[in-house]
């Protein structure tokens, strides 16, 4: 992958497959999405603070529509999990960076404890007219679907999130989901 694109640091977590509604109101985020709406795309981080190793997820923006305030409002949805690297700034504060593709962790199907936990997410769908809105077609039978909404729900901390992504193996990962989803 390794191409120079731009990064929006925000403390939101957001894996491929997700979805997320986002007010542009800073010009260099208003340039970004002109220049990203219909090619590349761009990085969702956590703000950037150790430039040792950050992570982040490419999104391509999928709806965009103007607010009655004014403000730009942009719909993006996750596509892969990247690592950025080599960070710089443009004139007007706008970072860009190399990123590399991560391989997202598979998840393997525990069909009893997969199923629990797309059955327990169907539950906050029905309460969360948010959730439904920005998932028209949930695939709770999909094991990867369901533990990514959940990392993305959940009220960790976002370095927290992080983790959870990189240390755990898939059977750690369902394991760790049931204990605080469907155990607690």
């Amino acid at each position: 992958m390794n191409s120079h694109l731009p990064i929006f640091p925000l403390n939101i977590f957001i894996l491929p497959g997700g979805v997320t509604r986002l007010r542009i109101f800073e010009q260099r985020y208003i340039r970004m999405v002109s220049e990203t709406i219909n090619n590349t795309g761009f990085v969702i981080s956590q703000p950037i603070t150790n430039l040792n190793s950050i992570f982040g997820c490419l999104v391509k923006i999928i709806d965009f529509d103007q607010e009655p305030d004014g403000l730009l409002m942009i719909t993006v949805e996750g596509l892969n999990l990247v690592e950025i690297s080599n960070i710089s700034y443009e004139s007007d504060g706008l970072a860009k960076a190399d990123i590399d593709k991560i391989n997202t962790i598979t998840v393997a199907n525990q069909y009893q404890n997969t199923k629990l936990l797309g059955d327990k997410l169907i539950e906050i769908f029905n309460e969360n007219s948010v959730l439904t809105q920005l998932y028209p077609c949930p695939l709770f039978d999909d094991p990867q679907w369901v533990c990514s909404r959940w990392l993305e729900l959940l009220p960790f901390k976002l370095h927290e999130k992080i983790q959870i992504i990189k240390s755990n193996t898939p059977n750690e990962l369902v394991q760790t989901l049931h204990s605080v989803i469907i155990d607690n």
